[in-house]
């Protein structure tokens, strides 16, 4: 059986790919794109860079929800009346 390439550090380097994958790229795009892969069972790190790429398109970005009310944000004629002083 042929021995594998490895890196410096003895790591496989297409798990080092992925790894970089993961960090430079939210986690549930990456998982995204494995899934796919997975499915495809396309196992090139270049597929799985487009697949996060199409990640980033299909998911929008999260909106936040803004409070009006909340124990620690003041009443606004609170801030009126510091304005007016």
């Amino acid at each position: 059986m042929p021995r594998r390439k490895q890196t410096q550090d003895g790591q496989d380097p297409k798990l080092d790919g992925s790894y970089t994958l993961t960090r430079r790229n939210p986690r549930e795009r990456a998982d995204w794109a494995c899934g796919v892969a997975l499915e495809r069972r396309v196992f090139r790190y270049a597929i799985l860079q487009r697949l996060v790429e199409q990640a980033a398109d299909r998911v929008p970005a999260q909106q936040l929800s803004l409070l009006q009310e909340h124990p620690l944000i003041r009443d606004l004629r609170e801030y009126t009346q510091e304005v007016m002083l």
